[in-house]
């Protein structure tokens, strides 16, 4: 009996870790993505692992830093124009979105 329940037991510790991949990957935001790990994490489940899912995360966060890097790179003369505003308004509101973009999933981090 001991022997099942270790078994499934284990079944169930990669059925997760492999739910938890699957589904960081296909989260479109790292805010998103930690948004999952918080709730795996709330399983509170003896024998899991979670940090290959915060070296995915990590890297993801990589990449989105670059993609708005290259973003802010590309429009910092002239930003995207929001309906029915100044565009000094205009490009306080779009490096602020931008900011919050990127710093948003650091205090998640911290957390």
């Amino acid at each position: 009996s001991s022997g099942i329940n270790a078994e499934y037991g284990e079944q169930l510790t990669n059925r997760i870790m492999e739910f938890g991949e699957v589904t960081i990957n296909k989260q479109p935001t790292v805010t998103r993505c930690l948004e999952v790990m918080t709730r795996i994490e709330k399983l509170n489940i003896p024998g899991i692992n979670l940090e290959p899912h915060y070296a995915l995360i990590i890297d993801k966060y990589q990449d989105e830093l670059e993609r708005i890097r290259q973003l802010y790179m590309e429009n910092k003369e002239s930003p995207p124009l929001q309906r029915d505003m100044p565009q000094i308004s205009n490009a306080i509101s779009w490096a602020r979105h931008l900011h919050r973009i990127i710093s948003t999933p650091i205090f998640e981090f911290d957390r």
